[in-house]
């Protein structure tokens, strides 16, 4: 999964409100996955305060097993995209895997 902690100052202040950013995963070879934040992905939507957010690597167009050919075949790099004007805060990104 990729994790991270945001905290929201000035985009969309309700609280149940999916926020107009969009997460992607880019591999080696330049092909890139991406999806947008909603409330599901937090562990409590409150505004203006810390939370976290889990985005599992299943949602992204990913290789599941050598055999499939589609979708990405590594992670190169995360790209975080914003679709509107606030202040968002980031911290403590990473990326975990398991078996």
């Amino acid at each position: 999964e990729i994790q991270f902690h945001l905290k929201n100052i000035g985009v969309n202040p309700g609280p149940s409100g999916d926020l107009p950013l969009e997460v992607g995963i880019v591999d080696h070879q330049g092909e890139t996955s991406k999806l947008s934040l909603t409330g599901d992905h937090f562990d409590n939507l409150r505004f203006g305060h810390w939370q976290t957010c889990s985005i599992p690597l299943s949602e992204f167009n990913w290789k599941k097993e050598k055999q499939d050919i589609s979708g990405l075949s590594s992670i190169a790099f995360v790209t975080l995209t914003v679709k509107n004007n606030g202040h968002v805060f980031l911290d403590d990104i990473s990326i975990t895997f398991s078996n």
